[in-house]
């Protein structure tokens, strides 16, 4: 189980964790701006996760069903975050540290998804 864990989920976080830090590192942009982009980008290492549950769920039946539907639901979440970040201001928020609340609690979410369903049906 840990190395499931490890392979699909912690390294792909900290391969994250590595370029978001590279990324403020680099722009000259606001902390705000380098978390909500850090934010979209779990969420995109969330949908390699949900690919990942292809390989690791073979022996549940239906498994490439529930793969879909989780891989849908992370495309949904990639764009809700595009989506508050772009239109914040419409939504009626107009503070920064709400908008990356909101991105950073949405990014959290997609990776918890997959995540959960792995450790539940994962391989053992």
């Amino acid at each position: 189980m840990v190395p499931l864990l490890l392979s699909s989920v912690v390294i792909p976080v900290l391969v994250l964790v590595f370029f978001a830090l590279s990324r403020a590192t680099t722009r000259r942009e606001s902390l705000a701006t380098s978390v909500v982009g850090a934010s979209f980008d779990l969420c995109i290492v969330s949908i390699g996760i949900a690919g990942s549950m292809f390989q690791n769920l073979r022996k549940v039946p239906d498994a490439s069903t529930y793969a879909v539907a989780v891989l849908m639901s992370e495309l949904i979440l990639t764009q809700f975050v595009a989506f508050v970040d772009k239109r914040s201001l419409s939504l009626g928020i107009h503070k920064t540290w709400q908008r990356v609340s909101v991105c950073l609690g949405v990014g959290v979410l997609a990776v918890a998804i997959p995540s959960g369903v792995l450790m539940r049906f994962g391989r053992f």
